[in-house]
């Protein structure tokens, strides 16, 4: 019993990272540490049942990404537009492939691609469309 529950657990936290925090450190340990003496294999596959729970997973995982954006106050957020670079154009870039409306590089360098991506984002959002990430786009973005 203990191992298929062990079996059981690590492939939920196989599934989403958030759910392996849950896991007391000292049984994760022990269990991966277990896994790897008896050459155990963890299936990733997902039974057809549990589609809409591994959707649920997927979603929380695609927030989760955008949190680091949560740090920024609209208010004193940089203002970010084409040639802008640093961390703050790097995690917009990373929200904006969450969102699906950016395939470029995370490099923190704001190029017409990153500007492309901020515009149909704006667009989407019912704002101003001129590429330029401030107050307002950074409150839509946040919120």
């Amino acid at each position: 019993m203990t191992n298929k529950f062990v079996k059981l657990a690590l492939s939920i936290a196989a599934l989403s990272p958030l759910l392996l925090s849950s896991i007391a450190p000292a049984n994760a340990q022990a269990s991966t540490a277990h896994m790897q003496k008896t050459g155990a294999h963890i299936s990733t596959q997902v039974h057809p049942k549990n589609v809409k729970a591994t959707k649920m997973m997927r979603a929380t995982t695609a927030t989760s990404k955008s949190t680091k954006l949560i740090s920024y106050s609209p208010q004193t957020a940089p203002i970010l537009r084409l040639g802008s670079r640093g961390k703050a154009v790097k995690e917009i870039q990373a929200f904006l492939k969450t969102q699906k409306l950016y395939n470029g590089a995370t490099d923190g360098v704001y190029s017409r691609n990153t500007r492309s991506a901020i515009i149909a984002f704006q667009k989407s959002h019912n704002l101003k469309a001129d590429g330029v990430v401030g107050v307002k786009t950074w409150s839509a973005i946040i919120h």
